[in-house]
């Protein structure tokens, strides 16, 4: 009984912190760049991040 409790509080507590993240992007609140799977980033992050294969 306890370990069901925990977890539903677990799981209450990460929507609580996901959900108005997933609701500003859906709201274009905030920007959400995409980029190709195994890539360097979006082309306009400014990074000097770069991936070797």
């Amino acid at each position: 009984m306890l370990r069901r409790r925990t977890f539903g509080f677990a799981a209450e507590e990460c929507w609580r912190i996901v959900d108005p993240i997933l609701t500003a992007w859906a709201d274009d609140e905030v920007p959400l760049d995409e980029y190709a799977a195994g890539g360097n980033g979006p082309a306009n992050w400014d990074t000097n991040c770069t991936l070797h294969a």
